[in-house]
Order: C-alpha cells, then structure tokens, then sequence
C-alpha cells in the first residue's frame, strides 16, 4: 500500500515536472501519457447535427389527401393540413407535438367533418414570434388568436374544437376569449396549472419532470435541449406514450419537431409562470 502510494506521489510530481519545462521551454514534445492528457483536455465537443427536414411524402402518407396550407395571421404563421367538407373541427396537439399527433383518427374525422390540423406558435413548422415582455407572445391567450384568425380564414366563424394537453389549454382559453366562435369542445388532459404545482409530489415530479425543468429562466432549457434537441424529444415522447409508440414513429416525430423550435414551446411554459398567480388559480389558462 505504501509503494502504491509512493507510485502515485510521484506521478503526480512528475507529471508538474513535465508541465513546469513545457510551459517553460514553448515545447510540445511531451511524452506520451501527458499529451494523451492533453489531448482530452482540449478536444472540442462535438454536438449533433438537427435532424434533416422531413420529406415531402411523409404527410402524405400519414395524412393521405389532405391539403397544407400557410395561414398568416396577426401574431404569427400557422401551417395547417385539412381535409373534408362537413362541419369544421379544428384539432389542436399539446407539448412535444405537432399536428401529426391526429394522424390516426384525422383520416376518419374527415369522412364526416372539415378537419383542421395546424402546428401550434412555437411548435413544429409554426413560426417563433420572439417572447416578448413577460413571454406574453407565448401566452394561451396569443396562441387562441392564432387559431381563431387561423379558421376565420377558411371562412369559419364557429367551428367545433378537440384538443389534447398544451392545445386543450389554448382551446379553453378560445372558450374564454371567443365563446360564440366554439359550437362545442372537448378538453383532454389538462388541469389548472397553479393546483398541480401545489399538489407536487415526488411521483409526478418524476413523471412530469419538464413542468420544472422548461420553467427555467431563459435561455438555460433552450441551451440545453439544443444540444441534442432529437435526443431530448425522443426522450419526452417515451416518457408521454409508456412505449405504445414505436420507436421509428418517435424520431419521425423528432423530426417533425426539433428543427429549432425548442425556444417556442420553452416560452409556452415560461409564461404561466409570470402571470399573475390569480391567474392560474381559477383557471388552466393565462
């Protein structure tokens, strides 16, 4: 034990030897052990590449014969899929998604309804207005406009609304601000946001870690999701479905969504946790 320690002692002496005549005499010539030293020292990191964008055939076929269109509207730019040509429904995705969330039932829908698909702000092939004061840009409120401007220019005035997580909150914020442009909604899985931080406990702290996490202050999740943002999705999308996706429709997904969005569904969560706490008490949506 003692030789072994002795044997360290002077590794480490001779290793600031080595250090000391090389910084003293500008030389590289180090031997071998110290460059290797050296060389993971000052190795650069080499971070992924984003996910190529999808190609063109792949809404086809997921979403055969609908039509995509790119809505200007006051706030933003909204691409949207449709298809069909009996009442309007307008379908909305929640967080890491993007429309192609419904391309399991939007086919069938359409055989009976007008259905609407459109990437959320901040999501997908959506544009990314900048946060704004207190990420105001990223309000539900912002977002319902989007897509109240969004059907107004398909002709629809009331339009019927299903709507799943981060788009169930836009929805009921549509209800608040819009009530006699929604026929009808249905609201999936959401809860009123101040009574679910209340309620914490480790279970849903782990489950759910991204409530915590993307509430960070700018621009730290945004840094962090970028270095490696098909990584970080694929990861929130096993998280969410418990293994009922495949693992080939997560990365698709990925690549549906991690071209350079994160700082728009970042800012979605920033929000809420500006506005007032009066705010999120009565209600899911600011």
């Amino acid at each position: 034990m003692r030789e072994q320690n002795s044997a360290i002692i002077m590794n480490r002496r001779e290793t600031l030897r080595l250090s000391s005549i090389a910084a003293l005499t500008g030389t590289t010539a180090i031997p071998g052990k110290i460059q290797a030293m050296q060389d993971i020292d000052m190795r650069a990191i080499s971070l992924p590449e984003l996910p190529p964008k999808p190609q063109e055939d792949i809404a086809a076929k997921l979403l055969p014969g609908f039509v995509h269109t790119a809505v200007r509207t006051s706030g933003a730019t909204i691409p949207v899929f449709h298809k069909g040509d009996g009442p309007p429904l307008l379908l909305l995705h929640g967080y890491p998604e993007t429309h192609v969330t419904w391309h399991k039932v939007a086919p069938r829908l359409a055989e009976r309804f007008s259905v609407y698909l459109p990437d959320l702000r901040g999501y997908g092939d959506s544009s990314r207005p900048t946060d704004g004061d207190r990420h105001l840009n990223y309000s539900f409120r912002a977002m319902a406009l989007d897509q109240i401007e969004t059907m107004r220019h398909f002709g629809h005035e009331q339009f019927l609304v299903g709507a799943h997580d981060r788009g169930a909150r836009v929805a009921h914020r549509q209800c608040l601000d819009f009530p006699k442009s929604v026929k009808k909604v249905c609201l999936m899985d959401i809860a009123p946001t101040l009574t679910m931080y209340r309620q914490t406990n480790q279970e849903f702290a782990t489950r759910y870690m991204w409530w915590f996490f993307l509430i960070q202050a700018a621009p730290l999740p945004e840094h962090l999701i970028g270095l490696d943002p098909q990584y970080y999705l694929e990861q929130e999308i096993a998280r969410l479905d418990r293994g009922h996706v495949r693992s080939k429709r997560r990365r698709r997904w990925g690549q549906f969504n991690a071209r350079g969005r994160k700082s728009g569904f970042c800012a979605v969560y920033h929000f809420p946790l500006c506005a007032p706490a009066s705010t999120c008490s009565t209600s899911p949506v600011t």
